[in-house]
């Protein structure tokens, strides 16, 4: 169970005393009930930020909101400290409504929950680190690492470069890649010069901003405000794995969305930085992940357009965000598989470029 679901269920629930109160003496006698809707909005409010916005929180954020609308005059009533527990025709009609509603608000919290996470094929590890490198600028790398005695050398170090704008993440994929022998590492810069608007310093604007350019086909909804900060963040993140990775140890990287144009840049500018490149694309002609096996002729290509199921959400939104990939056009996804095939696809690519490598010093 995802810990977005465990808070919304949370947040259902302290609405429940609230709307049954009318309908109960006992309830009544309660005077502490009216702050019940407060706090479960100021829980809900805390999920957003502890979990990211999500379409599918949605609904029930929308409940808390109108159920917090109908509370004020009792909430007022109770910081003048005045009786609370007397109900008119409209407050039991609205009580009533309220329930009904709750059923498939509750209902569609747990249908549309994340998608359990896959279990890799062996044990991994995972750490997090956040560090200020300059005032106002946070550098947080996420790493994965295989078990040390099932692979005490690495295959290879790989490098994440996801979606700048929508700052979406990759664990399913990394975390398979580590189960196969891989280190993955996900650094993610953040400075406050990032966007002219401080409105679009908040990942949740800009999921929302890009959710509406999907929905509406629209790209020009989305700012380019963040070219040179995207410059900056996909130039950092070479950074960090260069100086992360060992000596004998390759470089591969993982990219998509708006990191993909300035990745490959970055390849034609110093092809040496790295010894391959995965990009997750739909829009070009790419290796479809559900065809069979992959090309030995691929191992000769520095770059492989990787298809992975014709969805256009950049990192796995469709997995975390199911309600969100629905009203996009796309069927809910009943588990991850998806995404543990293109890590063998991606991870089987890796191993004939470091085999094609090998041949070539020979």
């Amino acid at each position: 169970m995802s810990d977005l679901l465990v808070g919304e269920i949370l947040v259902l629930l302290l609405s429940v005393p609230v709307l049954l109160r009318p309908f109960f003496r006992r309830l009544q006698r309660i005077e502490g009930i009216p702050l019940l809707p407060l706090l479960s909005l100021a829980l809900a409010v805390s999920l957003i930020f502890a979990c990211g916005f999500q379409l599918s929180f949605v609904p029930v954020l929308a409940f808390s909101v109108f159920l917090n609308l109908l509370n004020l005059p009792r909430f007022a009533r109770f910081c003048f400290r005045l009786p609370t527990d007397w109900y008119g025709i409209g407050s039991y009609i609205a009580a009533v409504l309220l329930l009904l509603l709750l059923v498939p608000v509750s209902y569609g919290a747990a249908y549309f929950a994340p998608v359990a996470e896959a279990v890799p094929d062996s044990d991994i590890s995972h750490a997090e680190s956040r560090e200020q490198f300059y005032p106002g600028s946070w550098r947080t790398v996420s790493e994965w690492k295989p078990d040390p005695q099932l692979y005490p050398g690495s295959r290879g170090l790989v490098l994440l470069q996801g979606d700048f704008f929508t700052e979406g993440s990759r664990n399913t994929l990394a975390a398979s890649l580590a189960g196969m022998g891989f280190r993955v590492i996900e650094p993610r810069f953040s400075s406050a010069s990032d966007f002219i608007s401080p409105l679009f310093n908040a990942s949740g604007i800009r999921k929302i901003l890009f959710y509406s350019a999907a929905l509406l086909r629209n790209d020009a909804l989305l700012p380019d405000e963040a070219g040179d900060a995207l410059q900056r963040s996909v130039g950092r993140r070479f950074d960090t794995a260069l100086a992360m990775k060992a000596d004998d140890e390759p470089l591969y990287v993982v990219a998509e969305g708006d990191a993909v144009s300035v990745v490959v840049k970055t390849w034609e500018a110093g092809p040496g930085i790295c010894d391959g490149i995965a990009v997750l694309s739909d829009s070009l002609p790419a290796f479809d992940i559900r065809s069979g096996s992959m090309p030995s002729v691929y191992s000769s290509a520095p770059a492989v357009f990787f298809h992975d199921g014709g969805k256009e959400i950049p990192c796995e939104l469709v997995f975390d965000d199911p309600l969100g990939a629905v009203i996009l056009g796309y069927p809910r996804e009943k588990d991850r598989s998806a995404a543990v095939l293109l890590a063998r696809r991606i991870g089987s690519w890796f191993d004939m470029r470091r085999a094609y490598a090998a041949a070539g010093d020979r």
